[in-house]
């Protein structure tokens, strides 16, 4: 039976390292004109089967009765079907939105994902977690292409492809709130790691240092306020326990040194790459001002009060199974949401469009699900475990940032990878036969 597990785990580390690399290699074709954004969506939908036919292998090899998680994903199906079974459009509630393309098939992969990531043993978990961060520097490095706004790059015109977008930074995510989102999630990862972890080697720490500034600079421009806000405040909190705790003011000096030091550079020097990093800070920081001068208003937040007063307004006939899932773009008698000459087909928060398009109830679930996973999770944080710690803070800034954004295929496969590392089977095995 061991042998038949390792089989599997093997497989399964396969399977979701190739998910990885599919998610931001798989989308080059699309930005080139290839294949559509609907073909590269497919492509996942396929992978539905072969995640449950896993999962319900890896129950068999364990034994195992349904756990309360297990239950609780099992009701959210159960309610996405309904939801797709009510949709205004039954066809964007089973594939996604034009454009989005986040449906009924989708979602199941996400939740198939996470069911299988928990039984992964920790040395196949690291294999996936540094293939995403692999795959999150080339991210940046094509986020710095954008960012310079550099027209032409290894021999091909950047303004037709990437969503090219000035002195903002989107990588292959079509969008600077998902490039800022992804980057956030590892930025709080690595640096959690860093502060927490006593390396033994130095070049590792080094190694974890230099990524860290990497994905600091991807959020930075990203244009983001969200993102470098919330990434800011954990850094201002394990750096504030830290330093007061162990008493640790010459690293407080250090460190207000650097910034001061690094601010001295951005707004003295005149070259084009420091030019776009003041414009970054200097923008996301006028937007803070503006929110403590004017209040909270319909404008706040690049807009999404007045997206999230309207959809509400519209959304009352519509709460127990919501409009259809990635349906919200039929949410206004099945007309968009429009405010002057734009019109939005998402809700800029996760969870507000999981109410309004998948209804209260799944609503309900899932902030149980991401509930039950932090509980259980802190568990681990009392007996020291700097990776599932590490983990649990960057899925925390994930779903802080996410009441200003939303999911999207690219990423949440990796979120919910994430999320299943943090119920790992073996860890719980392990600590079983110690306390035996």
């Amino acid at each position: 039976m061991e042998k038949v597990k390792k089989n599997f785990d093997i497989a399964t580390t396969v399977l979701l390292v190739l998910i990885v690399m599919y998610l931001a290699i798989g989308i080059l074709p699309y930005e080139f004109g290839v294949y559509s954004y609907e073909i590269y969506a497919k492509v996942l939908t396929y992978l539905v089967l072969p995640i449950y036919i896993i999962f319900v292998g890896y129950k068999l090899i364990y034994k195992e009765k349904l756990k309360p998680i297990e239950f609780i994903v099992l009701l959210i199906i159960i309610c996405l079907y309904f939801s797709v079974k009510y949709a205004v459009d039954k066809k964007s509630a089973l594939y996604g939105y034009p454009g989005r393309q986040e449906g009924f098939y989708e979602i199941m992969l996400y939740y198939g994902i996470f069911l299988v990531s928990r039984f992964l043993p920790k040395k196949n978990q690291n294999i996936i977690i540094w293939t995403i961060i692999g795959i999150g520097v080339l991210e940046v490095l094509l986020g710095h292409v954008q960012h310079l706004h550099l027209e032409s790059f290894l021999g091909h015109d950047m303004t037709k492809h990437f969503s090219y977008q000035f002195l903002a930074a989107s990588g292959t995510f079509g969008n600077p709130n998902f490039f800022s989102t992804f980057t956030l999630l590892i930025s709080t990862y690595l640096f959690v790691y860093l502060m927490k972890n006593d390396f033994k080697s130095r070049k590792i720490k080094v190694l974890y240092i230099v990524l860290l500034l990497v994905f600091c600079y991807g959020l930075i421009i990203s244009n983001t306020s969200s993102g470098i806000i919330i990434f800011l405040i954990i850094v201002g909190i394990f750096l504030g326990i830290n330093i007061f705790k162990n008493k640790k003011y010459k690293l407080l000096f250090i460190i207000l040194g650097i910034i001061i030091a690094s601010l001295m550079i951005i707004f003295t020097q005149k070259s084009l790459f420091i030019n776009r990093v003041r414009n970054h800070l200097v923008s996301n920081f006028n937007e803070v001002v503006d929110l403590f001068k004017y209040g909270i208003n319909e404008d706040s937040f690049n807009g999404r009060v007045g997206i999230w007063n309207r959809a509400l307004s519209d959304s009352r006939s519509h709460k127990l199974t919501g409009v259809g899932i990635d349906n919200f773009a039929y949410l206004n008698n099945g007309k968009m949401i429009c405010s002057g000459n734009v019109c939005y087909d998402k809700a800029h928060n996760e969870f507000l469009q999981i109410y309004l398009c998948e209804g209260i109830v799944t609503l309900l679930l899932y902030i149980t699900f991401i509930c039950y996973i932090i509980k259980e999770s802190i568990k681990k944080v009392k007996v020291n475990d700097y990776k599932y710690f590490a983990i649990l803070i960057a899925v925390i800034s994930y779903f802080v940032q996410s009441i200003f954004n939303i999911r999207i295929i690219e990423i949440a496969p990796m979120l919910f990878m994430l999320l299943g590392f943090l119920l790992n089977i073996d860890y719980k095995k392990s600590k079983k036969r110690k306390n035996a």
